[in-house]
């Protein structure tokens, strides 16, 4: 069946001496989370190199007001019609206290984000930003597995109405999509990425292959590209597993994997 369970994976070559790690992240910052983190810190030092999903330097200058600008130019009302608008604004600002007025010509897309980031509650920095910032701090050189102009590239590939649509499924039904969230996170606590790429594959729907797949082949070939220096490769849970997975792709290539427990060690790093 695959592999099903770790969020974190050593990464080595029969033909270089080089040991490279890849660890399954999920983008949010909470306590029950952040407590997974601490025991990559000691393999954060033994590499040279830190590999997040995407360059979070470089997204800060590349990524400007145009990138959450709604493609359409329709306001969201009248895509939505009226009633619908008002009865999806009425539920988030109960549910989640925000105004969806105040985001008038930003793209489905990006409301829908922060719509999920407030849902979430974050405490802290997310999960991908500290490990980051952790790498800067032990002096690796920092990049990303994927260039900012290609995610901006795939971004822009997801059809409008597609991102309209999740937006308003979304926002109709606000506790049904935080239970969704909790048991994504449940997984992520114990390790099940599998089980974390199957829902996660299910809630993309029609775009799983630009979101999902397309993107783990790519992300495949550039850590083999870099198998010979010592790597610390960030990305989020749901591209490690299954047989279009991340970590399929690279044991095919030749890597040999070996899973490192988190949910069972990090109580001697608190």
């Amino acid at each position: 069946m695959g592999i099903q369970k770790g969020v974190l994976w050593k990464i080595s070559y029969e033909d270089t001496h080089k040991i490279s790690y890849i660890l399954g992240t999920i983008h949010i910052g909470r306590g029950d989370t952040m407590q997974l983190i601490a025991p990559c810190y000691p393999l954060l030092e033994q590499c040279q190199y830190y590999y997040g999903e995407m360059d979070l330097d470089e997204s800060k200058s590349l990524i400007d007001a145009s990138f959450y600008s709604d493609p359409t130019g329709i306001p969201l009302e009248v895509q939505l019609g009226a009633r619908k608008y008002q009865r999806i604004r009425k539920s988030v600002l109960h549910f989640l206290k925000l105004d969806l007025d105040a985001m008038k010509g930003v793209s489905a897309f990006f409301i829908l984000s922060q719509l999920q980031a407030q849902m979430i509650q974050t405490v802290g920095l997310p999960m991908d930003l500290q490990l980051w910032e952790k790498a800067r701090s032990c002096g690796m050189q920092l990049g990303g597995i994927e260039r900012v102009q290609d995610q901006i590239h795939v971004m822009n590939r997801i059809e409008p109405a597609h991102q309209l649509k999740q937006l308003a499924d979304f926002a109709s039904n606000i506790p049904d999509a935080r239970k969704r969230v909790e048991t994504l996170l449940s997984l992520y606590l114990k390790e099940e990425i599998l089980q974390i790429m199957l829902k996660t594959r299910s809630q993309l729907g029609s775009i799983k292959n630009l979101m999902l797949y397309d993107r783990n082949l790519s992300m495949a070939e550039f850590i083999y590209a870099n198998k010979n220096q010592a790597s610390f490769y960030t990305l989020g849970a749901a591209h490690l597993a299954g047989y279009k997975g991340v970590l399929r792709h690279i044991k095919n290539r030749g890597a040999q994997l070996k899973c490192i427990p988190l949910v069972n060690n990090y109580q001697n790093y608190t």
